[in-house]
């Protein structure tokens, strides 16, 4: 897996054409390189049709690029400034503050990683080839990237398995299709043994009680005997008290 900008740089191309190819604003795409935010998975599709690789080659959170050197020939360093007296003999000079170490990813993190895992359809070495590297070795930020990305995968899946279910509870209007509002409906009459009237499309009409039904068909138990309607040929049908 390689970051975002090494691979722009492998292909030649500037950071605003990548941005006129994918659609995705220069300021987002920059974000992406510095590292400072994940790249979501509704853009890697995008930035690998764009940079002609694979979406697995592109790490989901770069790091960020090396700082450019300033150029040589310049100024001394120290020039023009109050020029300090001779250091003291046994003089020692200031250590250099160096920035902490970034802290390590907590244990709750990791579970909580470990856990979603699943939850979207994922192992945990996926998660560790998406990061490019083990998830014991991840940093409190880059598991808090991560947690944030996983999240929101789950948070699509619940809202579109909500708006297929929503779809699965509205009534067939195709006469031949049993949806779940129609077998709930069938059931109950066939099981309380209420008489049922049918309307045909013909004029004629049948009245009895549901004995058996399926995609395409109802059986019913009438005066005669038992006779199976096609449901292509029945108008409407209610409860022969009139109740549908």
């Amino acid at each position: 897996m390689y970051n975002l900008w090494e691979i722009r740089k492998r292909k030649g191309m500037s950071l605003k054409e990548l941005s006129a190819r994918t659609g995705i604003p220069q300021e987002r795409l920059y974000a992406y390189e510095q590292g400072k935010e994940p790249i979501p998975y509704s853009d890697l599709p995008r930035l690998a049709k764009a940079l002609y690789v694979e979406e697995w080659e592109i790490k989901t959170l770069s790091d960020p690029p090396p700082q450019r050197k300033p150029p040589s020939g310049g100024r001394p360093r120290g020039q023009g400034k109050r020029s300090k007296g001779p250091r003291r003999k046994g003089q020692r000079s200031r250590p250099r503050r160096m920035p902490p170490p970034p802290s390590p990813a907590r244990e709750t993190q990791l579970a909580h990683l470990r856990q979603l895992a699943p939850a979207v359809g994922k192992t945990v070495e996926e998660l560790e080839q998406m990061v490019g590297k083990p998830l014991s070795e991840l940093t409190r930020r880059e598991a808090s990237r991560l947690l944030f990305q996983l999240q929101e995968i789950l948070r699509e899946r619940k809202q579109q398995a909500k708006e297929e279910g929503a779809h699965n509870r509205k009534r067939a209007y195709l006469p031949e299709g049993v949806d779940r509002f129609e077998l709930e409906y069938l059931t109950q009459l066939q099981e309380s043994g209420e008489l049922v009237h049918f309307h045909l499309f013909d004029g004629s009409e049948v009245v009895g009680t549901i004995v058996g039904f399926g995609p395409y068909a109802i059986t019913v138990q009438t005066e005669d005997g038992e006779t199976t309607l096609n449901k292509l040929a029945i108008a409407w049908y209610t409860r022969a008290g009139g109740n549908s």
